[in-house]
């Protein structure tokens, strides 16, 4: 019997030990390919002090890591700075109890989309900041992110400059990790996408002071040799269309085009 519990404790061992390795590799991996950090603890103390990788994104810093709340299920998580230190929301999966919020108190945020609605709850400080952020493109997004891979809960965390995107699963591979982490830099462009585009410029009568760029190849495009996304009508060279075979702007993506100039 005792030589049956050893052999099963050395099994055990074994196979956290092969995790720890496989996620440490991931880890590093995705180090390396963004172009940041990694920070692992000492090998023993590494047993319970998870990795953190730091690496920078749109002009702002990145972190990801993985740990386990108290007495709760195991996350992995990325946070990235926001500029609005005053917003504070979060969106979560719904519980029973959401559904009569306006009972207890002050009634959740409603985007307007049910099948959103059915599965997130949405509480912050500033329904028109929420309204503004919450799109229908990150709404869509969300409910991809939340079945991709698994049907581990997904939550958006947004609180004194912070963007914080949370799944409740620690992914170890490499492939899982990148995926998580492209989804959840996603989510975040599209938050800076529409939550930015509030911000009203000042505009001049002047065309002639307007510099269009090419956000493929970094040149000037004029009027003859420009393209315009469908989706978003961002401008491109028609010859960098082609060669990138999509929109340059990174939470678009879209793959058709018009050569006709879009109004307004």
């Amino acid at each position: 019997m005792a030589t049956t519990f050893f052999l099963a404790g050395l099994v055990v061992c074994a196979f956290v030990a092969i995790l720890r390795f496989v996620q440490r590799d991931a880890y590093r991996n995705l180090a390396q390919r963004r172009g940041g950090r990694v920070r692992f603890s000492g090998w023993l103390s590494g047993w319970y002090r998870p990795p953190v990788v730091r690496f920078m994104h749109d002009g702002q810093e990145v972190v990801v890591t993985c740990d386990r709340e108290e007495w709760r299920s195991n996350y992995t998580e990325l946070r990235i700075g926001w500029f609005d230190k005053d917003f504070c929301c979060l969106i979560r999966p719904t519980r029973f109890l959401d559904k009569f919020s306006s009972v207890f108190g002050r009634p959740n945020y409603r985007s307007g989309f049910a099948t959103f609605d059915h599965r997130f709850t949405v509480a912050a400080n500033d329904d028109e900041k929420t309204r503004q952020a919450l799109s229908p493109h990150l709404q869509l997004h969300m409910l991809q992110f939340r079945t991709w891979n698994d049907l581990h809960r997904l939550t958006l965390r947004i609180e004194k400059g912070v963007v914080c995107v949370r799944k409740y699963h620690r992914y170890h591979t490499r492939e899982n990790l990148r995926k998580f982490v492209a989804s959840a830099l996603t989510t975040y462009d599209l938050l800076s996408f529409t939550s930015l585009a509030g911000i009203e410029l000042l505009e001049t009568t002047d065309d002639s002071a307007r510099e269009i760029v090419c956000q493929i190849c970094g040149d000037q495009v004029t009027d003859n040799e420009a393209v315009y996304c469908r989706a978003c009508r961002t401008p491109h060279h028609a010859e960098c269309w082609k060669y990138a075979g999509k929109c340059s702007v990174y939470a678009c993506g879209a793959t058709r085009y018009s050569a006709a100039k879009p109004v307004g």
